[in-house]
C-alpha cells in the first residue's frame, strides 16, 4: 500500500476526502441499514440515557438489525442471526445496559478507556447467544459518547495491512482474522494512535469515522483486485487454450515421408530374404 493511504502515514486531508467517498461506496440498497447503524439506534441510546437517569441499553430489535448490518457489510453468516434471535428480550436488555454501565462510567469526552474497561465490556456482552468480540465491539460503538472502534475486517486489514501473519499470504487484505479479544485489543491500541496522530495536527477523528475511511480504502481495493483478475480472465479466453510442453510433446507426428517406390520395396525385400541365409550359415561355422 503505497504511504498516502497507509494506516501509519495517512494525513487528514487524505482521510477527509476518503470519508466523503463512503456514501458512495455503500451499496444502495443498504442505505436504510446504514441510516440504523450510525443514527437512529445512537440517537435512541443516546435518548435511554438522559431519560433513563443514565440507564442505556441496546433492545433486541435493535441488536437484530445490527447483526443485519454486520453481516451485509461483512462475511455473510446466516447462522449467527438465528442464534441472536435465541436471545429474549430481557437478556439483551439487561447485558447491554451492565456493559454500558461499566464502559461509560470509565470514559467521558476527556479521557480514553483502558484495555481493561474494554476486555470487560466485551466479556460481558459475549455472554449473549451469537455475539463474539466484533459484534460486541459494534455494540459498544453505538453508545453515546463512545471512542470504541468497530472491530471490522476493513478495519483490521487496513491497521495491520504490513504486518506479518501466521502463515503464508497472510498479509495486506488477504489476512486471516481470528475474531479474537486479543486482536481487538490491538485493534483499540492502533486507532488511538491513529487519533492521538491526527489530533497533533490540530483535527479530531472519530472511530466511526477511521471505520467508515478503512471500509472505502478496502472496498477500492477488493474491486481492483476483481477486476484485474477479470481483465486476466478475459485475456485468456481471447488467447485460447494453450498447449502445456508435455502435451506438446505427446503429439502425433504428422507423417512427412514419401511413399516407396517399387525399387525400394523390392530391395527390402531381397534383404530380408537374405538375413535367414546367412543366419543360417553363421550357426553352422560354429
Amino acid at each position: 500500500m503505497d504511504t498516502t493511504h497507509a494506516f501509519e502515514t495517512i494525513n487528514f486531508a487524505t482521510f477527509t476526502d476518503l470519508l466523503k467517498q463512503y456514501p458512495d461506496v455503500v451499496p444502495e440498497k443498504l442505505t436504510d441499514l446504514d441510516i440504523q447503524r450510525y443514527s437512529i439506534i445512537p440517537s435512541n441510546a443516546k435518548t435511554r440515557l438522559e431519560e433513563n437517569d443514565n440507564d442505556v441499553y441496546i433492545s433486541k430489535a435493535e441488536l437484530e438489525t445490527l447483526m443485519k448490518w454486520k453481516l451485509t457489510h461483512g462475511k455473510f453468516r446466516p447462522q449467527l442471526s438465528k442464534l441472536i434471535a435465541e436471545n429474549s428480550e430481557s437478556a439483551v436488555r439487561e447485558t447491554t445496559s451492565m456493559a454500558a454501565k461499566l464502559f461509560l462510567s470509565k470514559t467521558n469526552s476527556d479521557t480514553t478507556p483502558s484495555q481493561s474497561d474494554y476486555k470487560t465490556a466485551i466479556t460481558t456482552l459475549t455472554s449473549l447467544r451469537g455475539v463474539g468480540p466484533a459484534t460486541a465491539s459494534l455494540i459498544l460503538s453505538c453508545l453515546p459518547d463512545t471512542k470504541a472502534p468497530f472491530f471490522s475486517d476493513e478495519l483490521y486489514r487496513w491497521a495491520f495491512f504490513s504486518a506479518t501473519g501466521s502463515g503464508k499470504g497472510d498479509v495486506g487484505w488477504e489476512r486471516k482474522l481470528k475474531y479474537s479479544l486479543v486482536e481487538y485489543l490491538d485493534l483499540v491500541e492502533k486507532v488511538v494512535e491513529l487519533k492521538e496522530r491526527l489530533g497533533r495536527q490540530g483535527v479530531i477523528v472519530t472511530s466511526v469515522e477511521i471505520e467508515k475511511v478503512a471500509y472505502v480504502i478496502g472496498k477500492r481495493a477488493s474491486g481492483l483486485a476483481e477486476a484485474s483478475q477479470k481483465d486476466g480472465r478475459e485475456k485468456k479466453r481471447k488467447e485460447g487454450p494453450a498447449s502445456s510442453p508435455s502435451e506438446k510433446k505427446a503429439a502425433p507426428r504428422s507423417s512427412s515421408k514419401r511413399p516407396k517406390t517399387e525399387t525400394q520395396i523390392m530391395q527390402s525385400s531381397e534383404k530380408q530374404a537374405e538375413e535367414p541365409r546367412a543366419t543360417r550359415r553363421s550357426t553352422r561355422n560354429k
